[in-house]
């Protein structure tokens, strides 16, 4: 006796726009990812596939944007003991994202 071959569930197409919906729908519950999924019937795999395609794109911004934040007057010298009142910090965000701040001499 032969056995049939298993038919498979067609696959369901989602947009990018359903799968963040999805992750969005998935952090706000209290369940894990492997039971959001089980409950969802979707695919584990193809789950942390599309989260990496999507959550791990670049945000799109210009390179050329850039907010100068005035930062609150103090006296350098007396609270630090510094021989110069300049100073600069600078903080890499990641995916491009430079936080700049600067006291100018």
């Amino acid at each position: 006796m032969e056995i049939p071959p298993r038919k498979r569930a067609a696959a369901t197409r989602r947009t990018k726009q359903q799968w963040r919906t999805i992750f969005a729908d998935q952090e706000k519950s209290s369940l894990s990812t492997a039971q959001y999924c089980k409950k969802h019937s979707l695919v584990l795999s193809t789950f942390y596939s599309w989260q990496k395609k999507i959550c791990d794109l670049p945000l799109t911004q210009s390179t050329n944007d850039f907010i100068e934040v005035p930062v609150a007057h103090f006296d350098v010298q007396n609270t630090f003991q510094a021989s110069t009142s300049h100073w600069d910090v600078e903080l890499d965000l990641g995916n491009g994202v430079c936080l700049r701040i600067r006291q100018p001499a």
